[in-house]
């Protein structure tokens, strides 16, 4: 059967439809000057090409596949961490951030909960001011000293 052309056999008057006609006609006189048309080698290229297709596919799957167990990990520090923070009265049942957690989210120290459980707990009223200091230094963090550490070594 003799090929129809859709323009004037069919009688499509879209212009949209006319440009697209167009485009697939100079597409295909590219691909019939393209020099790898008559390159012996075209179907092992072919299948290589398929295999990396393929490939990429499942490296995306896979890559999701470990973006999903990520996220699954991080759900459950994350209700460890909230449980702890309810227990602690940080914050109620709905999450609500309480006194407490606002006083641990204003510290910065090496563990922002204990220093909050001392404070409440009134750890610091009978003590003298250099006995504060002495307790207050056991909790500091210092980073630059703990890299220092580790480069001396």
């Amino acid at each position: 059967m003799p090929l129809l052309d859709p323009i004037e056999n069919l009688k499509i008057q879209d212009s949209s439809f006319d440009q697209a006609v167009k485009r697939v006609h100079k597409l295909e006189i590219k691909l019939k000057a393209s020099p790898i048309l008559n390159d012996p080698r075209l179907p092992e290229l072919y299948e290589a090409y398929e295999k990396k297709v393929v490939m990429e596919e499942k490296a995306s799957a896979l890559g999701k596949q470990v973006k999903a167990q990520k996220g699954m990990i991080m759900k459950d520090e994350l209700k460890g961490m909230r449980r702890a923070l309810r227990r602690l009265q940080c914050t109620n049942e709905q999450d609500v951030v309480q006194v407490k957690g606002n006083i641990a989210c204003e510290l910065d120290a090496g563990d922002e909960l204990l220093v909050t459980e001392m404070l409440v707990d009134g750890v610091f009223n009978d003590l003298t001011p250099a006995y504060c200091v002495a307790l207050c230094s056991c909790l500091v963090y210092d980073e630059k000293a703990e890299e220092a550490a580790t480069r001396a070594r």
